[in-house]
């Protein structure tokens, strides 16, 4: 496990809550759920297959804890927390269908 990227510093506690604990899968939230993200961990794996996969892990609020290995979110996520620099903000999740016909999840900021 290598962490990539983390919007603030992290004690051990938070970060294996980040790496290990199981969280609420993304793409089983609803689409126009609202996450407002406290922590975010961005963190390089190996799945079963033995491949590297990224991964984002955020905490929210109310302390839930969600999972996605998906690019969409990923870089819609890192780009909204740039330009926030350290505010609150909110996140609706949202499931789109790619031209291939597969639905993907990404988010926009509330």
């Amino acid at each position: 496990m290598n962490i990539i990227f983390t919007n603030k510093e992290l004690d051990k506690r938070e970060i294996y809550k980040h790496t290990r604990a199981a969280g609420v899968s993304i793409k089983d939230c609803e689409d126009g759920a609202i996450i407002v993200p406290v922590e975010v961990c961005i963190y390089e794996d190996v799945n079963n297959n033995g491949e590297a996969v990224t991964i984002t892990s955020i905490i929210d609020k109310d302390g839930k804890h969600y999972v996605t290995n998906s690019r969409f979110f990923r870089e819609e996520l890192t780009y909204i927390l740039d330009l926030m620099k350290g505010e609150e903000f909110g996140l609706v999740v949202r499931k789109q269908k790619s031209k291939g016909g597969r639905t993907f999840v990404t988010c926009e900021m509330n």
